[in-house]
């Protein structure tokens, strides 16, 4: 299901509680505090992040060394906040443990890219690998014999090998999300305690701040204060609500394929590959409301299908139809990423389009 894959209202027609009660987006036990890692759980967040969270780790020291908000118990909000964050953020009551101290310390990115570290050396492919060529030494030390090349073993350390930029980056960017969502902790948390709301206004303020500076497209809104991706926001107020509204009910996996497609927009794939997976969930949708398997968006199949569309309408399709896949990747250079951003709001568009379609569809398959 495609529950607050963008931050999407439980009402938007989507699945229920009682639908899928395991679902962690419409789990009534989540009580309206679904963390930001599960609200937005592929959005890759960009930008200067290591002088952003420096910022941020320098601005809530601030904040709590000098109790701007005028909170009664510093030990007691620590603990707090370390159960509203569900234990990512770890604060032990001890002599010379300070609320202010745990933060900024949480927040600096060398104990970030440690952590990460940690994590990938922990993943499968470490440990398979770690444990073939431990099998490899014993063997020596038992026979006094060095053991010849194993092939098992070079697969497996080259497999650790090669992907372990990609595990390590992912790691950083999950350790990541655990600091913004600890942030919108941290403000509900003051709210919880009594907070000055004036302090945390001025808080929120300057974090807005921090990251319009070092060019992290994150906004603070609302009260309480929520984080929202500022570019998702735009893409699902003005096309992925109204899409999956229609599409979730019918094709669930469609419309996830979609909001993923431009999730992996932010990420490190190639442009080109992410319009294309795009562009591939789109002629799927029009082969399911056509029943045609071979729909491709080709001239004959829009004048079969869509015999009333607008000449300009099937000439930007067949434009798109002509940017993917091979034809798309050779002789010239491929758009930037915000260039395919705009190229998915007209695939997005494209895929309203044939659902406002559908009945023409119906009458078209009608005809002998």
């Amino acid at each position: 299901m495609v529950t607050r894959v963008l931050g999407l209202p439980h009402d938007m027609g989507m699945s229920t509680a009682a639908d899928n009660p395991a679902s962690k987006g419409t789990d009534r036990r989540w009580d309206g505090r679904i963390p930001w890692y599960l609200r937005y759980p592929r959005a890759s967040i960009a930008g200067e992040m290591e002088s952003w969270l420096d910022l941020v780790g320098r601005r809530l020291e601030r904040f709590f060394m000098f109790n701007e908000a005028e909170l009664s118990n510093d030990h007691y909000f620590g603990s707090c906040l370390e159960s509203e964050t569900l234990g990512y953020f770890k604060y032990a009551i001890e002599y010379g443990a300070t609320t202010a101290g745990r933060l900024k310390g949480y927040f600096d990115f060398t104990a970030i890219r440690q952590q990460a570290e940690y994590d990938c050396n922990s993943d499968v492919e470490e440990a398979e690998a770690a444990e073939l060529s431990r099998k490899q030494r014993l063997h020596k030390v038992r026979s006094g014999l060095a053991p010849p090349p194993h092939e098992e073993v070079f697969r497996a350390e080259m497999r650790a090998t090669n992907s372990r930029a990609q595990r390590l980056k992912a790691h950083q960017d999950a350790r990541i999300a655990e600091r913004v969502e600890t942030l919108e902790a941290v403000f509900r948390t003051v709210m919880k305690l009594g907070g000055k709301k004036v302090a945390l206004d001025a808080l929120v303020a300057d974090l807005r701040r921090a990251c319009a500076a070092k060019h992290v497209p994150l906004d603070i809104r609302g009260h309480p204060p929520l984080i929202v991706p500022i570019e998702e926001q735009l893409l699902q107020q003005n096309v992925i609500e109204p899409l999956l509204t229609r599409l979730a009910a019918r094709w669930p996996d469609r419309a996830n394929e979609l909001i993923g497609a431009y999730h992996d927009m932010l990420t490190e794939k190639p442009p080109d590959e992410v319009f294309g997976n795009a562009f591939k969930t789109v002629e799927e949708i029009a082969r399911s409301l056509t029943g045609d398997s071979t729909f491709e968006f080709s001239d004959a199949d829009l004048k079969r299908w869509f015999p009333t569309m607008h000449s300009t309408i099937k000439t930007t399709i067949s434009k798109l139809r002509a940017h993917r896949g091979d034809a798309a990747a050779h002789g010239r250079k491929a758009p930037t990423r915000s260039e395919i951003r705009y190229l998915l709001f007209h695939l997005c568009n494209t895929a309203l389009l044939l659902l406002d379609s559908e009945a023409l569809i119906t009458t078209v398959r009608r005809m002998p």
